[in-house]
């Protein structure tokens, strides 16, 4: 994956709040417990969680430019890095980009 898909910090904590409720707690296979984010040719930002029974998709709000991707991220470690930037307030000024196949980093958005 080329260019890193950002996720918008308000936007995955309320995203997270819904996809944690399908995804249990202790999964016995790995895979369960992990968040699939794929971002389309066209830009749109999904956030799907299963539990091999059901499934919940989430759509970003807004598209951003790159191409096609789809990576796994552990749940867990979504909801430590949206907790951590919890502590700073202000969500809505902050966003992580996965590349590589893992969060690489938090920027800090001036609007």
């Amino acid at each position: 994956m080329k260019t890193p898909i950002p996720l918008p910090i308000a936007e995955l904590k309320s995203a997270l709040t819904g996809l944690s409720k399908i995804i249990p707690k202790r999964a016995s296979l790995p895979i369960v417990s992990a968040i699939k984010i794929e971002r389309t040719s066209t830009g749109w930002i999904t956030l799907t969680g299963c539990d091999l029974d059901q499934f919940a998709t989430v759509r970003l709000e807004q598209p951003t430019p790159g191409e096609a991707a789809v990576v796994l991220i552990p749940l867990d470690e979504l909801l430590k890095v949206s907790a951590l930037l919890n502590v700073f307030g202000a969500l809505s000024q902050y966003r992580i980009a996965i590349h590589d196949y893992r969060i690489n980093h938090v920027a800090n958005v001036k609007r």
